[in-house]
This record gives C-alpha cells, structure tokens and sequence, in this order.
C-alpha cells in the first residue's frame, strides 16, 4: 500500500495535521486517546478533568464551542512533603508534575474534551488502519510493516504521535524504559448525585493512608445536575487488584460520597504514561537520529514532552501550516 503521508497514532496532533485521503493513519484501536473518554448515558465522558491554562482560552475556542470557566479550591489533606513516597518514579526526574503543578483555574469545554475529540475523528479523510500493531519501520525505506494482515505500507513521510520508545524500538533503536521513565496512573472516575458537591475543588491526598494521590470534584460538567469525582493514584504502588476498591474507600473516607446508591456510574481507567519523566542522553540521541532520518515526531508522547491539550493540537497544527 503506497501512501503520501503515514501517521502513526490516532491523536489530537495527528487531527490538527488534518491528514487526507492520499495518506494513512494507523494505530491499536479507534478509542486509544485520553480524550476519546468514555461512552456514558447515549454521550461520554472524558477521564480526567484537563484544564486549559487563562492564556489558552482563545486556542480553546477553535477547539470547542461552549467553554466554562472552572477554579479549583485546592485543599492539601497531611504534609505534602509525603506525596514522593506515593510516586515509583524519582520526583524529581518528572518533567512537569500535573497532578500538583497544574492549573487551578483555567477553561474546560461544558461538554467534555471527549465530544470535540470524536467530532473531529470523524471529520478526517485518511484512510484509518486501526487494530494494527506495527511489527517494524524502515526510515531508509519509508516503509511500515504491521503484525496483523502484514500490511507493507510505503509512504513519502512518516509522522508519529505514539509512544516515543515504543516506535524507536520499531525503527531498530536498542532503547529500554530506564531510557524514557514514566508513571503509570490508575484512574477511577465516580458520577455522584449529591446536592452538597456543588464546588469544584481539589485534594491532594499526601496522608499515607490514602491510596490515592490527588482528587478532582467538577459539578455539572459534563451532566447538569451531577457532579464528577475523579481519583488518581499510582499503578506502581499498589497492588493492580485492588485499586478500584482503593478508590471507592478513599472517595467514602473524604465524605464524598454519603451512600453507594449516589453512585449513578462509575468508570475505571490504567493511563500507562501518566507522567512523563525525562529521557536520557541516549534516548534523547536515539530520538535525533531518527528525526534526521526523516521521521516527524508531534505531541505529547511522541516528542516525550509534556503539553496541555492545547499545546499538543497547536503542535499538529503547526506542522500542517509548515507543510502548506
């Protein structure tokens, strides 16, 4: 299969490029992104609150047509000193801690970053192989192999948004995880009929007694009259079998939830690449020499660099322009 342009992950930077039907766009599955969210009472819901910075709100605007203006009260729950003990990864080795370092007052979209994400999916033109593993790549050659249905996809440029180690390893390069560290977070998201949760607010939970590392309470987003509580915590710290229930007993210690009939749905969600720590010099000189070598990196995962949504759509778009 020959293709103009070849990208590699079905992405909010792969969108913004706008690919056409002269080119291809491969990946896992449709639903791989964050933002695909999940499908809840005949919509979805996203799977984190991603709050936009003030300064975005104008690239938010492009993104979505009705915007909110959400603050978070932050209320830190024991030392915050302890949360390092709460993280596998070296806190220090962390590009940029979201989870304590992000916005607490910005812009969400009123009916989740999920709806505008699968607006825009369905909008492309290319030619979408999902359910392909990629088997290997050959920047020499510009050619894609992929596990399933061996396509042999020949393009004049390959673009990829996925995992950053994951496609240099496809490309023959000798990198392993200690080379791109990350955090994987398990998410657990509670959709609570309660009249008493009517402000959106943030616990940081630093005692050790909570499993949880930080919970998000955001009212009527997306579902007027219901408020999502979102609970974070590492993948890496406790045990995979009991993280759900983990979460339940920390939402019902912090006095969110007053009765498990309040609970009108619940979703639960492993982010294997939570937080991004910073590569080393030899992955860093891995990701070099396949750039020189023709392959375009964008977003988030794909440079291994953390960004807002905002900044990774502006990061696809920009790259569309350049190529116009």
């Amino acid at each position: 299969m020959k293709v103009h342009r070849a990208f590699l992950g079905l992405s909010l930077p792969t969108l913004s490029a706008e690919p056409r039907e002269e080119d291809a766009v491969i990946d896992f599955w449709e639903g791989g992104s964050l933002l695909y969210g999940s499908d809840l009472m005949g919509s979805c819901i996203d799977y984190l609150p991603m709050l936009s910075f003030p300064y975005e709100r104008d690239c938010l605007k492009t993104l979505c047509d009705n915007v909110v203006e959400i603050e978070f009260e932050e209320e830190v729950i024991g030392d915050q000193a302890d949360i390092g003990s709460k993280l596998s990864i070296e806190f220090n080795s962390v590009q940029k801690n979201w989870l304590f370092a992000g916005p607490k007052k910005g812009y969400l979209p009123k009916d989740g970053w999920c709806r505008y994400y699968r607006r825009h999916l369905v909008s492309i033109s290319a030619r979408k192989l999902v359910g392909l593993g990629v088997a290997s790549i050959n920047l020499e050659d510009r050619k894609i192999i992929t596990y399933l249905r061996r396509y042999i996809i020949e393009a004049k440029s390959i673009i990829s948004t996925m995992p950053l180690p994951y496609v240099l390893r496809k490309a023959g390069y000798i990198v392993n995880e200690d080379d791109f560290p990350y955090e994987p977070l398990h998410v657990s998201l509670f959709l609570i009929k309660d009249s008493s949760l009517r402000e959106p607010k943030k616990l940081v939970l630093a005692k050790l007694r909570y499993g949880g590392i930080v919970a998000y309470i955001v009212p009527n987003i997306p579902f007027e009259g219901l408020t999502s509580v979102y609970h974070v915590s590492s993948v890496n710290k406790l045990r995979y079998s009991g993280l759900q229930e983990r979460a339940l007993s920390d939402i019902k210690r912090l006095g969110l939830v007053s009765s498990l009939s309040n609970i009108v749905a619940e979703r639960h969600l492993i982010v294997r690449y939570g937080l991004l720590g910073r590569m080393t010099q030899k992955g860093a000189d891995a990701a070099m020499d396949a750039e020189r070598k023709g392959l375009r990196l964008l977003g988030r995962l794909g440079k291994w660099k953390e960004m807002s949504v905002c900044e990774s759509y502006l990061d696809g778009l920009s790259y569309n322009i350049r190529i116009n």
